[in-house]
């Protein structure tokens, strides 16, 4: 094993500062991975000894019977220079630093002689101010709650409680991850290093990046662009306003740069920059479920008459196209539907369709004909809320989730769903849109929460498939 393979698949690893006061962080992470079934020797180490959680407490490093990859300090700062002379001594490779009040609260020096005592004893260091790896295949945590669903998407931080956000927000859409980092203050091991071990590693397929300020610029443009030459790179680059560069500074003493640098260096890279968390857990869902899209056309089934408009113009500001039925399209519903064929635009208006007297057969006849046709190069389905009035939709609402999963999975176009959040007190109506979410993932379908936050999404999926990187 070398360079960072240490920090992503850890042999063994050891709490210093274990403890066994549940409030404690020192007990919360060995709660966490021994609950997540970590199954490499897991050590905690206090020089009071005993016993936590049915596991021996060892004085020492030098105490631990055996090898030690990583280590999680949850010492205090000045406590630190003898637990790295311990690592050294005790052969760790990587030594995460939950430790904080170093850079961040204005002790450069003492951060950047802790970084240079690491670096003489060949030790690397995450951190200072971070919370360290979540990687469901490693059994690797540093959160109760996650699902452990592996999938392909690496994840960098700066901030950990963004971190969360973004798992918690990406596992409820049926995303799994491979590796995921909190890393601080960046004195060691920075943002610019892990995109180029992302951009070489086999089991990450999209690499996603909350980026408060780049520790390494001269060597930053050159792995963004080395990341994102390989696969999906997804950016939130944060401190755009002046408020914004002054909590950067507070937060992980960071120094944001300039805005406009930064969009350049993104977007010549080919990487997508977003500004907000949800931006990026859209993203990543587009580009997990999706497959390139031949054009910018959509054929949709919309939610009612206000639903459809908005459809049209959502998608169209986005700078796709909603256009109208092709001729080839009406002579088949003329011949299925008779003379109320009429009915029938893009978007299809479900208010209209079922009152007609029209069934699901005939609304996934419709819809399948319009994703057989060429004009036709990505599907939307919308599940508006309206199919929830009382507990007897239930049954519909189902069928037309099932609807969009059967005509979708039958075409090779890509195709995306949306789900409304129930907003509401009645628990049956979040249970439905649930159930409708997890059902589509399953299926391999994107769901989406609004129609702006589709729109968006597949916008920037197209554009990164149709202009920056183009299928032969």
């Amino acid at each position: 094993m070398k360079g960072l393979d240490y920090l992503f698949h850890p042999r063994s690893i050891a709490i210093v500062g274990a403890s066994a006061d549940p409030a404690k962080r020192g007990h919360t992470y060995l709660a966490q991975l021994q609950g997540f079934g970590y199954p490499g020797g897991l050590y905690p180490v206090n020089p009071k000894g005993g016993t936590i959680m049915g596991m021996p407490v060892y004085p020492t490093l030098s105490d631990i019977p055996g090898d030690v990859d990583y280590v999680i300090s949850v010492v205090p700062a000045e406590k630190l220079p003898p637990v790295i002379e311990e690592c050294a001594q005790k052969g760790v490779k990587v030594l995460q630093l939950f430790t904080a009040h170093l850079g961040e609260t204005g002790e450069t020096e003492m951060e950047q002689r802790i970084v240079e005592q690491s670096r003489r004893a060949g030790i690397r260091l995450l951190g200072p101010n971070c919370m360290g790896i979540y990687s469901p295949q490693e059994r690797v945590t540093f959160r109760f709650g996650w699902s452990g669903l592996s999938g392909p998407v690496s994840f960098i931080s700066q901030s950990a409680g963004h971190t969360s956000e973004v798992v918690y927000q990406a596992q409820v859409r049926g995303l799994g991850f491979n590796k995921v980092v909190s890393y601080g203050n960046a004195a060691d091991i920075t943002e610019s290093e892990l995109l180029s071990y992302l951009a070489h590693d086999h089991q990450t397929g999209i690499i996603a990046a909350y980026i408060e300020g780049v520790k390494d610029p001269e060597r930053f443009p050159t792995a963004l662009r080395e990341a994102a030459e390989h696969k999906p790179v997804i950016v939130i680059k944060v401190g755009r306003t002046p408020a914004g560069t002054r909590a950067t500074r507070s937060h992980t003493a960071s120094l944001s740069g300039s805005d406009s640098v930064i969009e350049a260096i993104i977007r010549q890279s080919g990487a997508i920059r977003v500004n907000t968390l949800e931006d990026l857990v859209d993203m990543l869902v587009a580009f997990n479920y999706l497959s390139p899209p031949t054009g910018r056309n959509i054929a949709a089934i919309g939610s009612g008459g206000g639903g459809s408009v908005l459809v049209c113009d959502e998608f169209e500001a986005q700078g796709l196209s909603v256009p109208p039925l092709p001729p080839k399209v009406e002579s088949q519903l003329k011949v299925h539907l008779g003379d109320d064929w009429s009915l029938i635009k893009n978007p299809v208006d479900t208010s209209v369709v079922f009152p007609a007297g029209y069934e699901f057969s005939d609304l996934r006849l419709i819809f399948r004909y319009m994703a057989n046709h060429p004009d036709y190069h990505m599907l939307i389905g919308d599940n508006g809320e309206w199919w929830l009035d009382t507990l007897d939709d239930l049954g519909r609402y189902k069928q037309l989730t099932d609807t969009y999963i059967q005509v979708m999975g039958e075409s090779a176009k890509p195709g995306a769903v949306v789900v409304r959040h129930a907003d509401c007190p009645e628990e049956w109506r979040w249970r439905a849109s649930m159930e409708a979410m997890s059902r589509c993932a399953q299926a391999r379908l994107p769901v989406f929460p609004t129609i702006r936050r589709a729109a968006t999404a597949l916008s920037r999926f197209a554009s990164y498939h149709l202009d920056c990187f183009p299928t032969p």
